[in-house]
């Protein structure tokens, strides 16, 4: 996040010296336009709120714990639903962690499912999930059997 802000930061440098010169040059060749110094300041106010909005926006998002998005949340649903011996997913949240993705769900299995068993299963969904790729950093998986579960 760093690397990205700060390239942000030297971009605006960059393209806010444009708007300054050609306001400084328009005021000395139009000494009684002294109004174009503060429209090129106002350009440049504006190139620069823009550049701090790109880098806030994801960084706010970050801190935030927010989700991961509505198409990589479906792929995780999916993965997880077509491993064998999954019966159902819900309470699939994810959240983001760093630069990867914090998965957390419930697999609805079968009751007379072995513990051995159950454990199998739960790392074999989470080996599917990360084979997603690098974006996910961890997963949580809670197995419940199907019986208990409630209405999805």
């Amino acid at each position: 996040m760093a690397v990205i802000a700060n390239a942000w930061h030297h971009r605006s440098d960059a393209f806010s010296s444009i708007p300054a010169a050609a306001a400084v040059g328009a005021a000395i060749i139009f000494p009684d336009w002294y109004f174009l110094d503060h429209i090129g300041a106002l350009v440049v106010m504006v190139m620069i709120l823009q550049a701090a909005g790109r880098i806030v926006m994801p960084a706010l998002r970050e801190l935030s714990d927010a989700g991961a998005d509505p198409e990589i949340h479906g792929q995780l649903q999916r993965i997880a639903e077509e491993t064998p011996g999954v019966k159902q997913v819900h309470k699939l949240r994810t959240r983001r962690l760093g630069y990867g993705i914090l998965v957390d769900l419930h697999v609805l299995v079968d009751p007379d499912l072995s513990v051995r068993s159950g454990h199998e299963l739960s790392e074999n969904v989470k080996r599917r999930l990360y084979e997603l790729g690098p974006d996910v950093a961890d997963v949580i998986t809670h197995l419940e059997p199907v019986e208990d579960a409630p209405p999805a």
